[in-house]
């Protein structure tokens, strides 16, 4: 936990949004490519009902800038139960210790496991 406070407010900002980036843009793929179509992206509308926040929310989120150690905790752990990541798994990626592209494709591979 004490390498999640060693960085900075905008290093966390920027793994947050690059997080959910590329959840936005992974999350349909699997669904899709099985069927040998180009996957669309999750909308920011999308992404922001699942979360219950609003679309502003998630721009301010995508353009870092906000520390995710600002986010309330329960905003926090739905962000990680829709991502299908464990809050140590989130805590991994603010602070740099976790690859969030790797962590998504695991995720997407269990949650592919648990529909089939």
């Amino acid at each position: 936990m004490s390498k999640l406070f060693a960085a900075t407010a905008a290093e966390r900002a920027s793994r947050l949004a690059t997080l959910l980036q590329e959840f936005r843009f992974q999350v349909h793929k699997p669904l899709f490519e099985s069927a040998g179509l180009a996957a669309p992206p999750l909308s920011k509308r999308q992404l922001s009902q699942l979360l219950g926040v609003s679309p502003t929310l998630i721009v301010k989120y995508e353009n870092a800038e906000i520390d995710p150690l600002d986010i309330r905790w329960g905003l926090m752990n739905r962000i990680a139960e829709v991502l299908g990541l464990s809050l140590d798994e989130l805590n991994g990626v603010f602070s740099g210790q976790q690859d969030s592209s790797a962590l998504l494709e695991r995720s997407q591979k269990k949650s592919n496991r648990r529909s089939s």
